[in-house]
């Protein structure tokens, strides 16, 4: 038997006898002299025991036991995406919490493998729709549903009709799903981006949503629910209350494919048409990447604000900028007190969008 083998068994075997009493794991450093071996060896016994779903390694928190035990009150099931700036953050922090309540948790990342046309791959829909079938073999206590990837996951609507379902994101007011969640206001937030870029003097500030695909746009109860229409209407309701043009205020960016939405960024980058720039905090640094590649430098006439930075995506921009944040810790303390009420007793909770004023970026810097 592999060394590897041995130290994967003699992990599980410490992980069913709660000898981890924290329910976390010690570091890849530390388990090495422990077992007398190298990290690689180490990485690659976590690697197994995460494939298996006895732990979680979670940046910045460590390695999590998911695991059931005997000590278990409770199972989770978290089908929602593992990847992406905020939804890496809050997967994250949700895994953690249900850890920390006693409950053993079963993970299932929606994040797609997408085929160039961006639907979801075959091979994709169909390991979620495994993983989700096996989910709902376990009967879990408590079942947390993200409404990002709603007309791709297999079987959505079973999800949604489990007793002990809570929905995160996305589905508010949706006309089919009548069901309590936790909700982000994404119409607050739009309007608090499109306030703050008229208050600093903008007087064409644009709104530049996320890639949505044409068949969502003109697909009436896709679109009058999704999170990038809550985002326009509040961002042009705040440039008009101002005296802005609400009509120009928002970049229709529907496209037929990704390439065609990631070839605005450099059409707009090259034209002076707008002289505040608002989008997903990714989107922003990409489109001053895009400034500092066809112009050289970034105007100083154009001003940024960002929706969704979290520490991790902060981090990666070049220029520290002003974004709206939905404060993550929120959004997990609110299922945490949903998934503790009897499913008649819940009621849909909002978490309120935050101006988060960063140090100023210095537009002088040339490419």
């Amino acid at each position: 038997m592999s060394k590897v083998q041995l130290i994967t068994d003699k992990l599980r075997e410490m992980i069913s006898s709660e000898e981890f009493a924290d329910k976390k794991l010690p570091g890849e450093r530390e388990l090495a002299v422990q077992f007398d071996c190298g990290r690689n060896t180490i990485r690659a016994v976590l690697a197994h025991l995460a494939k298996e779903g006895w732990i979680n390694r979670c940046r910045k928190k460590g390695t999590i036991v998911t695991k059931s035990t005997q000590n278990n009150k409770c199972l989770a099931g978290l089908v929602m995406p593992a990847g992406g700036h905020f939804y890496e953050d809050l997967y994250n922090e949700l895994l953690t919490g249900f850890v920390e309540h006693g409950y053993s948790v079963q993970s299932i990342s929606t994040n797609p493998i997408v085929d160039n046309d961006y639907s979801v791959s075959s091979r994709r829909r169909m390991s979620i729709k495994n993983a989700i079938g096996k989910l709902l073999d376990l009967k879990p206590d408590i079942i947390v549903l993200h409404g990002y990837n709603r007309h791709e996951v297999p079987y959505f609507r079973e999800l949604c009709q489990y007793r002990n379902t809570v929905m995160v994101d996305w589905l508010l007011g949706s006309s089919d799903l009548k069901m309590p969640g936790v909700w982000l206001g994404y119409e607050k937030a739009g309007y608090m981006a499109g306030r703050y870029m008229m208050e600093q003097g903008c007087r064409k500030p644009v709104l530049f949503p996320n890639y949505i695909s044409l068949e969502h746009r003109l697909n009436f109860d896709i679109y009058a629910h999704h999170k990038e229409k809550m985002l326009a209407d509040g961002f042009r309701r705040a440039v008009q209350e101002y005296g802005g043009n609400p009509e120009t205020a928002v970049v229709e960016c529907f496209s037929l494919s990704v390439k065609e939405y990631l070839q605005l960024f450099d059409r707009l980058s090259v034209m002076d048409v707008a002289d505040g720039f608002c989008s997903t905090d990714v989107n922003v640094i990409l489109f001053m990447k895009k400034l500092l590649e066809n112009r050289g430098c970034i105007p100083e006439n154009i001003h940024f604000i960002g929706l969704f930075n979290t520490p991790w995506s902060s981090n990666k921009s070049f220029f520290p900028f002003t974004s709206i944040d939905f404060n993550v810790a929120s959004v997990v303390k609110a299922v945490l007190e949903t998934a503790e009420l009897s499913p008649e007793k819940r009621r849909d909770i909002y978490i309120e969008p935050k101006l988060v004023i960063r140090e100023k970026y210095n537009k002088k810097i040339k490419f």
